[in-house]
């Protein structure tokens, strides 16, 4: 049964057995919008805040608490037709908790309106104790082989039900499931923010497949272990008449296409505000940067970058642009790339266009979301006047003790195998840059910075206005990467140095059946380049 508890500010719905005192205290942390600094939050973003608080309730030794802060305007106006996220939440979890399926449970929850507009609310659930999220149970625990099997079926099952009893996760990955030891072996698994949450009489099989994928791509494990998830699924699940295989392959086609839509999502995130990223812009400036760096902290970079006059901190300075270095800590050196004011075409050209200090902010976050090196981004600044950009600059962290590419490879004197690890790891480099759908469009070894490893290299990818995501890469675009490479390369690298790092791409990216066309194809291309400055000399 439910009651009506009347707060200071709010008015909570919440289950009988649940005191007044504990929803009081809650309410005395959430002080309007903001919450008492002294809470130890599990989550604290500009949406909401989680935190775990002990109100020696017996029965709940721990209460999870969720405050959703005040929605931007548009979504204060969809809540006046649709559910806020705690009302979801809140009817989901009483619906899964009335048909069986294991979850925590809800306790209590308010909506606090102004005009029938929502300024806030809070979600009160039971704390799950000795509990932790999937994904980093799997990071943190290692299991037997046997656990793993128990834990892989007892998910399957556990999804297979939730499915039968007509529910529809929307937001099903490891990160909203539950986990803790059980007795034997056994685990208790619990779902959690259900607030996407549908609930049908019985589900089209397109959801099923769409939860089914989501989850599989949330989890690290083993094509064995995903096969034994869907086994098993399988077997529990009502389906239609579906061979296991064919249901198998529409789970791997479905979770590859959401895996290419979460890293496109995941890459536009340092333009939008967020807990990690803040952007500000008026009629003068556009700004991008991490919350961690700070608005005025590049400001006061992009100051002292204009003003340098020093030739040891002007590392490159073209008409096009200049590139200069700055100490901020003694241990940490940061570079910022200014891009010159060219014209008025130019700058009407940037009406229809992204500046490229803004491209290199977008595509070295988008580098690292897809697991590449780059050095980190910090800051995007845009110079404007209206709609028109007249300068732009783009500041990223400095790394001092990784030379460029080919700078590397003409000061090393090293043994034969040395040099062919080397070549091995430039190459699964390169190919998984392609494997990754990531184009540079001027992969030089200018661009390519060399990190020493104990026995091994990393290489830092630079210069990223001109890089792409396409998946998969053309014929053209990547003949055009591996001529870049070769034309910007000693001849320290001999021929068979070369041949042997084709050879090894070309197995690797499936184009060795058609290596010849490609080697004609770099070769042409490597001798349209100037490739003197680097001392390599091709013949016509």
């Amino acid at each position: 049964m439910l009651k009506k508890i009347t707060g200071k500010l709010v008015t909570w719905t919440a289950l009988d057995e649940m005191p007044p005192d504990a929803l009081a205290r809650v309410e005395g942390m959430v002080r309007g919008s903001k919450i008492d600094p002294g809470v130890p939050f599990i989550k604290n973003n500009t949406v909401r805040s989680a935190f775990l608080l002990e109100p020696n309730i017996k029965g709940y030794p721990h209460l999870f608490v969720k405050w959703f802060k005040k929605p931007v305007a548009l979504q204060r106006i969809r809540y006046l037709f649709v559910p806020s996220k705690a009302l979801a939440e809140w009817r989901n979890l009483r619906t899964l908790e009335n048909r069986g399926l294991p979850c925590p449970r809800p306790l209590a929850f308010f909506e606090k309106r102004s005009c029938g507009l929502l300024k806030t609310a809070c979600l009160v659930i039971e704390g799950l104790e000795n509990a932790q999220p999937l994904n980093e149970f799997n990071k943190n625990c290692k299991l037997a082989a046997s656990q793993k099997f128990n834990l892989t079926r007892q998910l399957a099952r556990l999804s297979a039900a939730m499915h039968a009893a007509g529910v529809f996760s929307r937001d099903y990955h490891a990160g909203n499931i539950m986990v803790r030891p059980a007795r034997e072996g056994n685990f208790e698994l619990f779902l959690i923010d259900l607030h996407k949450a549908r609930v049908r009489k019985k589900l089209r099989l397109s959801m099923i497949l769409t939860d089914c994928a989501k989850l599989s791509t949330s989890l690290p494990a083993s094509f064995t272990t995903r096969l034994r998830f869907a086994q098993e699924y399988y077997r529990h699940a009502s389906l239609p008449a579906m061979p296991l295989n064919e249901f198998v392959r529409r789970i791997n086609d479905k979770a590859a296409r959401i895996k290419a839509r979460q890293i496109l999502s995941r890459s536009k995130r340092c333009i939008l505000k967020s807990s990690v990223f803040e952007v500000a812009r008026t009629w003068k400036e556009r700004y991008c940067g991490r919350r961690d760096f700070g608005h005025n902290a590049a400001r006061a970079l992009i100051a002292r970058h204009m003003g340098e006059r020093d030739d040891q901190k002007i590392i490159k300075k073209t008409s096009k642009s200049t590139l200069t270095t700055h100490d901020l800590k003694p241990a940490e050196i940061v570079c910022v790339k200014g891009y010159r004011y060219r014209g008025i075409v130019y700058a009407l050209l940037n009406l229809f266009r992204k500046s490229r200090a803004l491209k290199s902010w977008i595509n070295a976050n988008g580098f690292i979301v897809r697991g590449m090196l780059t050095p980190q981004p910090l800051a995007m600044i845009e110079k404007r006047s209206g709609p028109l950009v007249r300068k732009n600059f783009y500041v990223c962290r400095w790394l001092e003790k990784a030379p460029e590419l080919n700078t590397y490879i003409i000061g090393r004197q090293w043994p034969e195998p040395v040099k062919k690890r080397f070549i091995q790891c430039l190459a699964d480099t390169i190919i998984t840059l392609h494997a990754r759908g990531i184009y540079h469009g001027d992969l030089k070894s200018n661009n390519i910075l060399v990190c020493e490893k104990d026995a091994s290299w990393d290489f830092f990818f630079i210069d990223l206005d001109r890089v792409s995501f396409s998946r998969p890469l053309t014929f053209k675009r990547r003949a055009n990467n591996l001529a870049q490479i070769n034309a910007s390369i000693s001849d320290i690298m001999t021929p068979r140095d070369r041949l042997r790092f084709f050879r090894i791409y070309s197995k690797a990216a499936a184009c060795y059946t058609d290596r010849k066309r490609y080697f004609e194809r770099i070769l042409t291309i490597s001798r349209t380049k100037n490739t003197k400055p680097y001392g390599l000399h091709l013949t016509r």
